[in-house]
């Protein structure tokens, strides 16, 4: 009889200890991000923190412990700003870019991102929660560039400016002869999710053959005089290189996002 008693009272605690949590949790307006050390995020209310590990309750998995150990992230969640029709589309790496081009935001200090293009692959790290470093190339690896990139926040959260760089080398393609560059400046309007993005900038680049592309018209006389014959000798039978095959040019860009929810 005894032993009944107190698996009552214990089972009495038990319910008024959850209803309790459900309360608190149902009263806490503040909703968190934690991410693990090995990508996986959870978003819920912590309930409580003693230094060793989280106790938090989420509205998929319910209660969770985790082991401040595990735990790489711990951000607060704006409402307004990181859901959309009830879903949750947050503040990402991939936010800090377009499909092609990037915006003026950056990634956070230690965070990183790859991307697989049909063209070859790129990986960008942030040294700086203003500086990023990336890496640029083709599947055979030439040509590569290193990408720079600078964020310059202001006072107004929805007004950021940026430069960045593109540098590359043609590598081990035509013997490392090519090269070329982009260097730019930009400004973003707008929060992580919907933003659009005016860059200009100039590019310029080298293939490495010396301006074999480049063709004098028909009627203009050049390359080296021959005494002998008294004529002028063409190394090309088309005509002639003028002595350069660097390409320069300004580069104006404009591009946007708009989230409709989290995957779209």
């Amino acid at each position: 009889m005894t032993r009944l008693l107190i698996i009552v009272l214990l089972n009495a605690l038990f319910s008024v200890l959850v209803f309790a949590q459900n309360l608190e949790s149902s009263s806490d307006t503040t909703k968190y991000l934690v991410v693990k050390n090995n990508g996986v995020e959870y978003i819920g209310f912590i309930l409580s923190d003693d230094g060793r590990e989280i106790h938090m309750i989420t509205d998929n998995l319910g209660h969770l412990y985790i082991p401040k150990a595990d735990i790489k992230l711990i951000k607060k969640v704006d409402e307004e700003r990181h859901y959309r029709k009830g879903s949750y589309i947050g503040e990402g790496v991939f936010t800090t870019r377009y499909q092609f081009s990037t915006n003026a935001f950056t990634i956070e200090k230690g965070e990183h991102y790859s991307i697989v293009n049909l063209y070859g692959p790129e990986v960008h790290f942030a040294l700086h929660d203003n500086l990023s470093v990336g890496i640029m190339a083709t599947w055979i690896a030439s040509p590569i560039a290193l990408a720079l990139k600078y964020s310059i926040p202001t006072r107004n959260d929805k007004l950021n400016f940026g430069v960045g760089t593109l540098i590359g080398s043609s590598a081990y393609l035509n013997q490392a002869r090519g090269f070329g560059g982009l260097h730019w400046a930009m400004v973003t309007y707008g929060d992580r999710r919907t933003n659009i993005t005016l860059s200009a900038g100039y590019g310029f680049v080298d293939a490495g053959n010396g301006g074999v592309d480049r063709i004098i018209p028909s009627g203009v006389y050049y390359g080296q005089y021959d005494e002998w014959n008294g004529t002028y000798y063409f190394q090309y039978p088309y005509g002639s290189r003028n002595g350069s095959g660097l390409y320069t040019g300004p580069v104006l860009g404009l591009a946007g996002v708009f989230a409709v929810n989290a995957r779209t």
